[in-house]
């Protein structure tokens, strides 16, 4: 009778807990379904403080330079997301913009569609893919740095 007891606990027991792990995991993709991007929503465009950025050669200030940028975000919830992580982004961007400019030739154009590319590697490294869509940069201005 004991026997009987005890596997009947056991089972309640292990029964219990695979329905609360069904239960927990089944409620996590729920959540996160619901807080995905929409695919088919249309797009909203966001603008963002213009990002000022050192150019240094040779332990020195060389130049400045003045980008304007616009994200395309897929659509309320990717806005929200994106609102909410911004200082994120911002931070990612600042650093992968000093990166990438500080290595290029000062003298040579800027290649634009090299930086929309890092920038939205960027994006989704923080945000996770799909809630960018495109990164859209407006205008690059430089000045030059006194000697």
């Amino acid at each position: 009778m004991k026997k009987i007891i005890i596997i009947v606990v056991a089972l309640l027991v292990l029964g219990g807990g695979g329905f609360g792990a069904w239960k927990f995991f089944m409620a996590g993709d729920k959540a996160e379904t619901a807080a995905a991007p929409e695919q088919n929503a249309a797009p909203v465009f966001m603008d963002l403080d213009p990002f000022v950025v050192s150019v240094i050669r040779d332990n020195r200030v060389v130049k400045y330079l003045s980008l304007t940028v616009k994200l395309e975000v897929a659509g309320p919830v990717a806005e929200a997301k994106v609102t909410k992580m911004m200082p994120y982004l911002r931070d990612a961007y600042m650093t992968r913009l000093h990166a990438s400019l500080s290595r290029s030739d000062p003298a040579l154009n800027y290649d634009v569609e090299k930086l929309k590319r890092q920038l939205m590697a960027e994006s989704e490294r923080v945000l996770g893919p799909g809630y960018v869509r495109n990164v859209l940069i407006g205008s690059i201005m430089e000045k030059r740095s006194p000697p």
